[in-house]
């Protein structure tokens, strides 16, 4: 039983990584009506290597994916032994998809964290340039005051110095 399922996820992982066979391919229908497609005679199972074709339309259809496949199996055969296959196969499909949607929210997750963290980032940069330009404006002020200080200083000796005391 085990074999069988382990089987199957093998067959189903490799039917999904490669979803569609190359054009020149040959077609090929086994018992359940499935269409399977394969690219040389030496991979179709001895009873249908008969009943092998190689379509001759430019155009043909692409063949059925891995997926589309099984779950027409699942449909058709009604035995208890396909049926917890397709149990089986069914839960692992559940999983694939409730780990792709857990990977998506991570992946939102940590893009909601990038853009917080450059709100902040901005934030205190704005923040760090206000402080800078009130800094700079105290600095301008202050170096006025003194200015007009020593300003008013020079005219003040200006004052107390005697005009004909030039030596």
């Amino acid at each position: 039983m085990r074999r069988q399922l382990l089987g199957l996820a093998v067959t189903c992982a490799l039917g999904l990584a490669a979803d569609y066979v190359d054009a020149q391919a040959l077609r090929y229908v086994d018992e359940y009506g499935v269409v399977h497609w394969v690219k040389s005679k030496d991979q179709i199972p001895e009873k249908y290597r008969d009943k092998a074709e190689k379509p001759d339309l430019p155009g043909a259809p692409p063949p059925q994916t891995h997926r589309q496949q099984i779950l027409d199996i699942c449909e058709r055969d009604t035995s208890l032994r396909t049926q917890i296959q397709c149990e089986a196969w069914m839960k692992n499909e559940e999983r694939e998809r409730l780990r792709r949607i857990r990977e998506a929210e991570l992946e939102q997750q940590r893009a909601q964290k990038r853009y917080d963290y450059e709100q902040q980032r901005a934030q205190r940069q704005a923040e760090l340039e206000r402080f800078r330009a009130q800094q700079q404006a105290e600095f301008e002020q202050r170096r006025a005051q003194r200015q007009l200080e020593l300003e008013q200083q020079r005219d003040r000796q200006r004052q107390y110095t005697p005009q004909g005391d030039i030596r």
